[in-house]
């Protein structure tokens, strides 16, 4: 069976209004996880609250294609998780606000980590890395050092050659009309 492909745009605010915003944020690893339909439940062991406080062990629900959790089966991997809770009182997360698998972006999560800590400890605003809002965000730029440093000449040629194309139909086109009459 084919199933539906999701995407995920997301815009988060910055690391300060998070931390300010959030019901806690933690460090902890998935010891089960339920899924339902449209929604899964993680059963999450804390590690650690980074800020707020609470249970040793939290519920929390994710039902977007923007999964705080990065893995197909996050069952024993440690994340960090941005909580907030629904209009039902259930906590919620995404990596719309930052959650993801420690591992997967192993220098970042931990700088993002040491970041949350000096926040909470009421220390100054650390200059923190943009989350990416897509996957267009995560492709090098041009002049960016990248994968792709002719990325810039790669464009220009594709200009040109558009515009060659461009006009060699137009061409094409006026001597055809003209044979017609």
């Amino acid at each position: 069976t084919v199933r539906p492909a999701y995407a995920c745009t997301c815009h988060p605010p910055s690391l300060e209004e998070r931390v300010a915003s959030m019901e806690s944020i933690v460090i902890g690893t998935v010891r089960a996880l339920d899924r339902k339909l449209s929604v899964h439940d993680y059963t999450v062991e804390i590690d650690e609250y980074l800020t707020g406080s609470g249970p040793d062990t939290i519920t929390t629900r994710d039902a977007s294609a923007c999964s705080g959790f990065s893995y197909a089966n996050p069952v024993g991997k440690a994340h960090l998780l941005f909580l907030s809770r629904d209009d039902a009182g259930r906590l919620r997360t995404s990596m719309c606000v930052g959650s993801g698998a420690i591992d997967a972006d192993h220098n970042y999560m931990e700088s993002t980590i040491e970041q949350i800590r000096l926040l909470a400890a009421g220390g100054p605003a650390p200059a923190t890395e943009a989350l990416p809002t897509s996957v267009a965000d995560e492709l090098p730029q041009a002049g960016s050092g990248g994968d792709l440093p002719e990325q810039g000449n790669a464009w220009l040629f594709l200009a040109i050659a558009g515009a060659g194309l461009g006009v060699t139909g137009l061409g094409v086109l006026l001597r055809h009309g003209t044979h017609r009459r």
